[in-house]
């Protein structure tokens, strides 16, 4: 794959050489015509303009205007490992080769029409044994890598959120998995992937944290609406359901169905077999490519699958009043 930084510095010879002949051409006949120069002058005001796109969007992902700093005490208790290591299963769909633990690395080119992108290794065995849990939790809330330059694809709107004791049991187990070696190509964007990250269409992963979450975010928390928006948010739901869970509407993702309305007919003990073993009230089953709920089974609790109901319900209630005698159709 050709550097990117060598495409736009081809681009801009090649505009600056079709720019000369359109305003300097040479005595032959053919490029003295008004037609062709004309043309040479639109090949050069585009490839100045795509160059030049093309030459912000790199700066903007190797010095991206977010991504602060994470300050993170980790524990290497056992409890704590084991915590993170019910978090990491939401690491899997990206970061693990055959669909489970350990997280050894992607196999798969996630980003092919923008550049190179596969999901790094985060065991032991790869360069991340030379990452401080600084600048691992950086990566995870802020979407940053150690270098500065923004990650692509990490779901850092989302991580952003996790306190500081889910994320530092994240690092903890990371610590701990077995030592993989096996190497991912290196990221790297085309020239397009550079030109719509300039223009905003794709986005960066990097984000400023928000204010250190409560520390009452406790795994042993009860069921209440307040854990569960903590675990929606982390869980990535608002991803293909909406930030306000009220329906999908990213081009990008899977488009999920609007939750609040669909669970005012479920019960809580369905909505944790759902999601224990991918079958709806109705007997239908979840697609497990559109809805992640083997991770959610292995990553969550019962009780914190309840708290994630009684979130849920708690916005259904106010669409519940408003259109109770509308029929609600879908299925998440």
């Amino acid at each position: 794959m050709i550097p990117v930084e060598l495409q736009i510095g081809l681009i801009l010879a090649a505009a600056g050489g079709a720019g000369y002949l359109a305003w300097r051409p040479p005595r032959l006949r053919v490029l003295r015509s008004g037609g062709v120069r004309i043309g040479l002058g639109l090949v050069a005001l585009l490839g100045l303009a795509l160059g030049t796109l093309a030459g912000i969007g790199l700066y903007r992902f190797h010095h991206p205007a977010t991504g602060s700093r994470v300050n993170t005490m980790v524990s290497t208790s056992e409890a704590s490992i084991t915590r993170g290591e019910r978090l990491a299963h939401l690491c899997i769909t990206c970061h693990a080769s055959d669909g489970r633990l350990p997280l050894d690395g992607g196999t798969t080119n996630i980003t092919p029409g923008i550049g190179r992108l596969y999901a790094p290794n985060l065991t032991p065995g790869s360069t991340l044994a030379r990452w401080t849990d600084e600048e691992i939790a950086r990566a995870i809330r802020a979407g940053v890598h150690r270098s500065g330059r923004s990650l692509l694809i990490m779901p850092s709107h989302d991580y952003r959120y996790l306190s500081d004791r889910d994320l530092a049991s994240i690092v903890a187990f990371l610590r701990s998995q077995p030592a993989v070696p096996r190497d991912v190509p290196a990221t790297a964007l085309n020239l397009i992937g550079a030109a719509v990250i300039a223009t905003g269409v794709f986005p960066l992963s990097a984000e400023e944290a928000p204010p250190v979450p409560p520390s009452t975010l406790d795994p042993a928390a009860p069921a209440t609406p307040e854990y569960g928006q903590y675990l929606v948010r982390i869980a990535g739901c608002g991803t293909c359901h909406g930030d306000d869970l009220q329906g999908g509407t990213d081009e990008f993702v899977p488009t999920g169905p609007p939750l609040p309305p669909v669970l005012t007919h479920w019960r809580v003990d369905e909505f944790v077999r759902a999601l224990r073993t991918g079958k709806r009230p109705s007997g239908r089953l979840l697609d497990p490519k559109l809805m992640p709920w083997r991770d959610y089974a292995a990553a969550f609790t019962d009780e914190e699958l309840r708290a994630m109901y009684a979130y849920i319900r708690s916005l259904a209630a106010p669409v519940a009043r408003e259109q109770k005698n509308t029929p609600v159709s879908g299925t998440p």
